[in-house]
């Protein structure tokens, strides 16, 4: 008993191995690449958690999670090896079967094309865009074609490519219809069932609520709208669109209750759960959710037969180290770590918040409560680098839908096969369409603008001491009350002192940083005065995460080279800085229209517009950027002779070779003349007062 009493942490074996072997997976990439703050984070748990371990002379436990961490080092680069693609310069010969992994949006179809071979050799799958006059495919046909194809990035400007890694997405490329042909046609088992329940659900629901009940069922919105996941996502519940431990949970309980009727108990009822959840992760893809949330519930099953005691954080622990065992690259899937993030806030402090809301509400609606604010807890941080908002009514809302959806799934379940087996039945999706427009109108209340709180993405070191904050809160850290209070009032002074480095200013810095996306290139200038203009978009999400990835936070000027790419989502994103146009406008507020080969400023940056792109000079710097188009060699010889200190060229204009006289050359293409190849070494920056080169990815 005294031993027992002088226990600091309930310490869960495979619960901290699991923890160590996802940091090992997660920073060690960062930490290889010199980023600083991962090495300081890094640096502070080992020796921190290694001092603790060696005064408490637990030298096995150190012993266990050095390996555990040592082991996800490696184990990140067997991820890596497994990932390899090759590159192909030239136009490829491609074999490939077109999966039900489509989108068509006017004139564009985007398929994921499976059992690829690229020049007779087998490779990753690749994601095509074909661009089609009439529909002339469908899921299932082997398609043949000549096309240039570039390799997908899995790491870029500091988030991770998970839909790549899931559906082993290795490449990506463009062809027009006219050019593929057909050469027999083929459908998986898993893609049949899919496609069935697909169009039984658009037959009876109606595309959009049957693109959501699909969505529902097996996690794939590429049909859903826009505007109703915007509704979603805004209004907390876009996780009813992701089959999860929710999901898992009320299919169980619907096998549950199916098997006690039929008397069927002990083992049995294990094996034919454990075959049915195998089957239905089969069909959504093996998602890291649906693989954590089965093993969980089939480890709470065997325990309750078997009359054991569940622990669920070392279950927790065990499917997620199952998971990265399997998959090394998901410790950096945003979808894995909120699914985890989720289900440990629960563990941790839903307790707490259980008890403080006993105390003045029924014990159901209090812990029904305590579990939707516990979830939204957990998954803050992730919500802060996805959606950059929280909705604070979505446990509100969510004590609405849920009871709701707890219905409604394991009808939807039923309705589905019923109508597949025997047509007639489609009337009870029709009922379940209805339940479907009644949650979305529901949720367009709550999704209301004024409900949002804005979000900043938190640095790795918050995100930490975020879950450390999580776990000394809880019964899992042994205290008697009054240590207990200084441990927590300690971590949440340091939580909030963490934080507030992130505003601390940073010092001038004039650099140049760059990056692409399809045809798309983004060019970012910051002066010695903290000034910084952006040349080109491309989408609110991906200039986020460009801005976020070189430390800067505001943007007083947008250049529009290309001014297909200039959107009012993103121009309201960046708080509508002064956007900058050749010769018209596009009816922007803040917009500043110049004549060509006219020199004009915008803080201290000075510029011109000519008709070969844009020239601009910034702390002694002269910089000149390609037009988003085809220049002619009349346009290019019109600036081959000046002397600029950095060119940047694009995907369309890549003759660097005629700039002998610039300083620096910055290419998408690993051409001999540039100093920084996009292809080659990925997106960069370049730190003009310290003659620098860095990559931002």
């Amino acid at each position: 008993m005294e031993k027992a009493s002088k226990r600091v942490i309930n310490f869960r074996p495979l619960f901290f191995c699991f923890v160590s072997l996802l940091f090992a997976l997660t920073t060690i990439r960062y930490v290889i690449a010199g980023n600083i703050v991962f090495i300081v984070t890094d640096s502070i748990i080992f020796f921190g958690g290694g001092l603790y371990f060696l005064l408490r002379k637990k030298f096995t436990i150190l012993l266990l999670l050095l390996s555990a961490f040592a082991f996800g080092v490696g184990w990140h680069f067997v991820g890596m090896a497994t990932f390899h693609t090759n590159t192909y310069t030239e136009q490829c010969h491609v074999v490939g079967r077109i999966s039900d992994d489509l989108i068509l949006k006017e004139n564009y179809a985007y398929v994921t094309l499976k059992n690829v071979s690229i020049n007779d050799k087998k490779e990753k799958n690749i994601s095509l865009s074909i661009y089609y006059d009439g529909q002339n495919f469908e899921v299932g046909d082997v398609i043949t074609f000549a096309t240039y194809v570039k390799e997908v990035k899995l790491f870029e400007l500091g988030s991770f490519n998970s839909n790549a890694y899931r559906d082993k997405i290795g490449y990506s490329a463009n062809v027009n219809e006219a050019d593929i042909l057909k050469i027999s046609h083929k459908l998986t088992l898993a893609e049949k069932f899919r496609m069935t329940v697909k169009s039984k659900l658009y037959e009876n629901m109606g595309e959009e609520n049957g693109a959501v009940a699909y969505a529902v069922l097996f996690g794939d919105k590429s049909g859903v709208s826009p505007e109703t996941k915007d509704i979603y996502r805004n209004a907390g519940i876009i996780h009813l669109l992701t089959v999860s431990g929710l999901h898992i949970s009320f299919l169980l309980a619907l096998l549950g209750f199916i098997l006690k009727k039929c008397r069927v108990n002990g083992w049995i009822n294990f094996l034919i759960c454990f075959i049915i959840l195998l089957a239905y992760a089969y069909l959504c893809g093996f998602s890291p959710s649906v693989v954590r949330a089965g093993i969980m519930g089939l480890v709470l099953l065997g325990a309750t037969i078997s009359g054991k005691w569940y622990d669920g954080l070392n279950s927790f622990a065990l499917a997620g180290i199952l998971i990265l065992i399997i998959n090394p690259l998901s410790a950096n899937d945003v979808g894995f770590l909120m699914s985890f993030a989720c289900v440990f806030a629960i563990f941790t402090i839903y307790p707490l918040i259980a008890k403080l809301f006993r105390k003045f509400l029924p014990k159901y609606l209090a812990e029904a409560i305590a579990v939707s604010i516990s979830a939204e807890i957990g998954i803050l941080p992730f919500a802060a680098k996805i959606f950059s908002s929280v909705n604070y009514l979505a446990f509100i809302l969510n004590l609405i839908v849920i009871p709701i959806f707890s219905v409604l799934y394991p009808l939807l379940l039923i309705s589905t096969l019923l109508t597949c087996v025997m047509g007639f039945m489609g009337f009870m999706l029709k009922v379940c369409g209805f339940w479907f427009t009644a949650i979305e109108k529901i949720s367009g209340v709550f999704a209301n603008p004024y409900f949002l709180i804005k979000l900043s993405p938190l640095k790795i070191y918050v995100v930490v001491a975020f879950f450390v904050l999580l776990f000394v809160v809880s019964r899992y850290l042994m205290l008697n009350k009054r240590f207990k209070t200084i441990a927590v009032s300690v971590m949440m002074v340091l939580l909030c002192g963490l934080y507030g480095v992130g505003f601390l200013p940073a010092s001038a810095s004039s650099s140049i940083s760059f990056c692409t996306k399809y045809q798309n290139s983004m060019i970012l200038l910051t002066n010695k005065h903290k000034e910084s203009v952006i040349i080109d978009l491309s989408g609110e999400t991906f200039t986020r995460r460009f801005l976020d990835a070189s430390n800067v936070a505001k943007v007083i000027a947008v250049f529009g080279l290309d001014k297909t790419s200039i959107t009012k989502e993103t121009m309201d994103y960046l708080d509508n800085p002064s956007l900058v146009l050749c010769e018209s406008g596009l009816g922007f507020e803040s917009e500043v229209v110049v004549a060509q080969d006219e020199t004009a400023n915008v803080g201290n940056f000075n510029f011109t517009f000519t008709n070969s792109g844009l020239e601009i000079v910034f702390d002694e710097t002269r910089v000149f950027v390609f037009a988003s188009k085809h220049l002619t060699n009349a346009q290019l010889d019109t600036i081959a002779d000046k002397n600029f200190d950095f060119v940047i060229s694009n995907k369309y204009n890549f003759k660097t070779d005629i700039f002998s006289g610039a300083t620096n050359i910055i290419s998408y293409y690993n051409t001999e003349e540039a100093d920084w190849s996009v292809l080659k070494s990925g997106n960069g920056a370049y730190k003009l007062n310290e003659n620098k080169w860095r990559s931002i990815d």
